[in-house]
């Protein structure tokens, strides 16, 4: 009769041991998987920062004849008082607060293409935008002449109506003369509707930016959910004769750096 009360007693203790290992294995798989997601939802800088790149044939004109003789992009140019007529400028925000913990969304596989002149810049942005929408992009001096670009550059509006005349997926609009917060959501909402926006600034080195220029575009392919952040591609950096052709064709800038480079010259953007 002890024999078995012992027996007994030894078996509850084993059957109790096996479950407190299962318990355990359980709460390890649980911490885990909460770690996994944790990695997946806040992605480094470093990450978004590699975007892809695709060198285009520059043009292959003297810079006599082709009147390209800019050493910074000159393309993007300030909105005709009819383009603008229909948008009221906007209210200054009174304040914004972002989100303690912010994570990052950004198009994934995203190539930023060069401009094959200095005033390119335009269609190299169209041609990022069309090639991420459609996985293809026609030759930048055809989409060029779509957009109406002089050597003077482009105005947005010829930027959108080409834009939404090649592909389906997403009506681009323009916006002008807006505010810090509207700027913020217009280009987050973009990225969040994996869709590129594209940027008309005005800047200079002494504004913390790499080189200068009185009109240039740029795509956006990423945003911080704080939208304090955007991940700029820059078509400028792999053109031939940009003097940084070593840098990065891509970068972070803050939001407001990139709502006064926005706001220096109507240019507009659009999403």
């Amino acid at each position: 009769m002890i024999r078995n009360l012992v027996k007994r007693v030894n078996e509850g203790m084993e059957i109790s041991m096996k479950k407190l290992v299962v318990v355990t294995l359980t709460l390890a798989m649980l911490i885990s998987a909460n770690n996994a997601v944790f990695a997946s939802e806040t992605n480094s800088v470093k990450d978004i920062l590699k975007s892809g790149t695709v060198s285009v044939q520059v043009d292959s004109r003297t810079l006599s004849q082709s009147k390209d003789s800019s050493s910074t992009p000159v393309g993007a140019l300030p909105a005709k008082s009819d383009d603008v007529s229909e948008f009221k400028p906007a209210m200054r925000a009174k304040g914004y607060r972002a989100p303690q913990t912010a994570t990052w969304k950004y198009l994934p596989n995203y190539l930023v293409y060069n401009q094959i002149t200095s005033y390119n810049c335009g269609p190299a942005s169209v041609q990022a935008a069309l090639n991420y929408l459609n996985g293809y992009a026609p030759d930048q001096s055809q989409i060029a002449w779509g957009c109406k670009t002089t050597t003077n550059g482009s105005f947005l509006v010829d930027l959108k109506n080409y834009i939404n005349s090649k592909q389906s997926k997403n009506r681009y609009v323009t916006k002008y003369n807006q505010s810090s917060s509207n700027m913020r959501n217009q280009l987050y909402t973009g990225i969040s509707n994996n869709v590129p926006p594209i940027i008309g600034l005005t800047f200079s080195t002494s504004d913390g930016w790499l080189y200068s220029s009185g009109g240039h575009f740029m795509s956006v392919f990423g945003a911080n959910s704080s939208k304090s952040e955007f991940v700029l591609g820059d078509p400028w950096i792999g053109y031939s004769d940009s003097g940084v052709n070593d840098s990065s064709w891509s970068y972070t800038k803050s939001a407001a750096t990139i709502y006064n480079a926005y706001n220096n010259v109507n240019i507009g953007l659009m999403y």
